[in-house]
């Protein structure tokens, strides 16, 4: 990742990449949605006439600007409407996996992650972020990723589901929310 940002409740990654003086921008932005879900909000790709290579500190204002003006307002409405379910063309997972555990990292910094959350909503957050990444082996990922056996993470996530922290699938493979008797 070239860039690294967040603010309140919202992660974005950026990487740059540099093709004939022209530059493709890859933006991911993930954050807690409306419901109290961590999800990604947007996942674009956009071009741009300038080399990052030779812009410095431009890249940074680039960066700044280009966010403010036209990626947090649709960030906005995705918070609104719950943010990304699961991409429908998910990335192979040599890119999804180091982006989910960058994303993963920087939630935890700002606080949508970790020991303040009780283990069920952790884990839940946690799973919820990876799977709208597209990433196809979530509970590997989180085990990697947390330091705990993939046991553990199954346990808890199956735990996470039992209570309505995680939505169930249905046996036509929709996603179906438990009745969490905590949240009444």
């Amino acid at each position: 990742m070239d860039v690294i940002g967040s603010d309140s409740r919202v992660v974005a990654t950026i990487e740059l990449k540099s093709n004939r003086g022209k530059t493709r921008a890859d933006w991911w932005v993930s954050g807690v949605t409306e419901s109290d879900e961590l999800r990604l909000l947007l996942h674009l790709e956009t071009a741009h006439d300038f080399d990052p290579t030779t812009g410095g500190a431009r890249n940074g204002v680039f960066v700044e600007e280009f966010y403010t003006t036209f990626i947090r307002p649709i960030v906005a409405e995705s918070i609104r409407a719950d943010g990304v379910i699961e991409q429908h063309a998910p990335p192979i997972p040599q890119i999804s996996g180091p982006i989910c555990i960058a994303h993963l990292m920087e939630h935890k910094a700002i606080g949508n992650l970790g020991d303040h959350l009780t283990i069920r909503k952790d884990i839940a957050r946690q799973y919820q972020l990876v799977k709208s990444f597209g990433h196809y082996a979530p509970i590997p990922l989180l085990a990697e990723w947390s330091g705990l056996p993939r046991s553990t993470v199954a346990r808890r996530l199956h735990l996470a589901r039992e209570s309505g922290d995680v939505e169930k699938a249905s046996e036509d493979g929709k996603p179906v929310r438990a009745v969490n008797p905590h949240d009444a």
